[in-house]
């Protein structure tokens, strides 16, 4: 198994990842409260593989375009 890797943190409620390889991914989701840049409260990082927290992700790479077509 790979060792978890942070990927980046946003404020925002959606945050957009890149995947160049298929396979099955597993996300591991932190909130952290912030007031005035000081941190007042932090969770516990939910993993997708948490059988009590299941969710998850499989990617599959766009198909090739077709070639050699020809056109009536």
């Amino acid at each position: 198994m790979v060792p978890p890797a942070e990927l980046g943190t946003t404020a925002e409620t959606q945050y957009l990842i890149t995947l160049g390889t298929e396979g099955k991914y597993f996300f591991g989701v932190k909130a952290v409260r912030t007031v005035e840049g000081e941190i007042v409260g932090e969770s516990v990082i939910v993993w997708s593989s948490d059988a009590d927290y299941d969710f998850g992700l499989q990617y599959f790479a766009a198909p090739a375009s077709p070639g050699g077509l020809k056109l009536p």
